[in-house]
């Protein structure tokens, strides 16, 4: 996964600049293709869980966030939760694990999470967006226990 999440930007987006006269020879729409399957299946897994799903607004931010952010906090959920949610993610598509050395990967994820022709009911939504504001919200303006 490492592998594939570091070099297929690149490829893709040598793919995307090469000419064929034959449109069914396009190897960048067959790669296109390819990564939105499995996206697609990916995906599935992390909208069993509304936290996990949450989370891929985040993926969608258009500058880089991945450095320093915190996710879990701001969308409500407790420490012990915040494990689980983590090694799901790990499993699957590992945001938590994206940093700037990713931001391509992202990118193209997050086009991905935009279009609605592309990733169907796995989309971000306004109601996505907005429920993920008002927890971070929620947050922010509740009292907090200082640590002792």
């Amino acid at each position: 996964m490492l592998f594939l999440s570091w070099h297929f930007p690149t490829l893709a987006l040598l793919l995307a600049h090469q000419t064929y006269p034959d449109p069914q020879k396009d190897l960048y729409d067959h790669h296109l293709a390819a990564w939105g399957s499995y996206l697609l299946t990916e995906l599935e897994s992390y909208f069993i869980d509304e936290n996990l799903s949450d989370l891929l607004v985040f993926a969608t931010y258009p500058n880089l966030l991945w450095d320093w952010m915190h996710v879990w906090p701001l969308l409500g959920v407790p420490q012990r939760d915040a494990i689980e949610m983590e090694e799901k993610d790990r499993r699957s598509l590992h945001l938590m694990g994206l940093r700037q050395t990713f931001d391509q990967y992202r990118h193209m994820l997050a086009q991905f999470l935009t279009d609605r022709e592309r990733s169907r009911q796995y989309c971000m939504t306004k109601q996505r967006y907005t429920r993920v504001a008002l927890r971070i919200a929620k947050y922010l303006f509740e009292p907090k226990k200082p640590y002792v």
